[in-house]
């Protein structure tokens, strides 16, 4: 059981706990951070843009993956797996419905 192996694990000392993304099968804390792109190139950026505009998709409907959209989009999977509800709560333009959204949209592909 995963509670038997917690302790062999080294709980990080900087930030918090919800900072990170356990790996089960390393037994290690990984920062969000390290999940993230090194850089947005601009060029890739504008083109991103220039064919969601072609797809007449609206800006405000483009993700920009981010510590928080990594974080949301992993406990709504997680969750979701689970048959679990899943409860989104925090401010207006952070995301959150988009990324349920993208989830929904993925979710019917497969």
């Amino acid at each position: 059981m995963m509670r038997d192996l917690f302790f062999l694990c080294r709980i990080p000392l900087v930030d918090t706990v919800f900072d990170y993304k356990f790996d089960e099968k390393q037994l290690v804390f990984t920062h969000w951070k390290e999940f993230l792109p090194e850089k947005i190139h601009h060029a890739s950026f504008d083109s991103h843009f220039q064919s969601a505009q072609e797809d007449q998709t609206l800006y405000y409907k483009m993700v920009v993956q981010s510590v928080d959209t990594l974080r949301f989009t992993s406990v709504l999977k997680t969750l979701a797996s689970g048959n679990k509800a899943v409860f989104f709560t925090g401010p207006s333009g952070t995301g959150k419905s988009i990324i349920i959204e993208n989830y929904i949209a993925s979710s019917k592909e497969h």
